[in-house]
């Protein structure tokens, strides 16, 4: 199994703008599973430890293999998706390993 891990820096600073980024975040990612077929689960929260050098949201997904999370990345409405979080984020980094 893949374990797919995303970390953005918002572009928001209020409390209430970091808000609404993570829930339009969500709104448009956590639907995709069940309509690409190869993501298992998908979860997208706010950083709830106030640590420097934390990001401040991030997601887990999961996916059987590594074709699976290729065929995520390129399917067409995980690209929608992808322009709702370059919206909100000014940084991301990403890590994927075989949990």
């Amino acid at each position: 199994m893949i374990t797919h891990i995303v970390a953005w820096n918002l572009k928001a600073e209020d409390p209430d703008g970091r808000a609404a980024a993570v829930a339009a975040i969500a709104g448009a990612l956590e639907p995709l599973v069940g309509v690409i077929d190869e993501l298992l689960d998908l979860k997208v929260s706010a950083n709830v430890v106030a640590i420097d050098g934390n990001s401040d949201a991030g997601l887990i997904a999961h996916f059987e293999t590594e074709a699976d999370l290729r065929a995520y990345l390129v399917h067409p409405e995980h690209v929608k998706a992808v322009h709702v979080v370059r919206e909100n984020t000014m940084g991301r980094a990403a890590i994927d390993f075989d949990a």
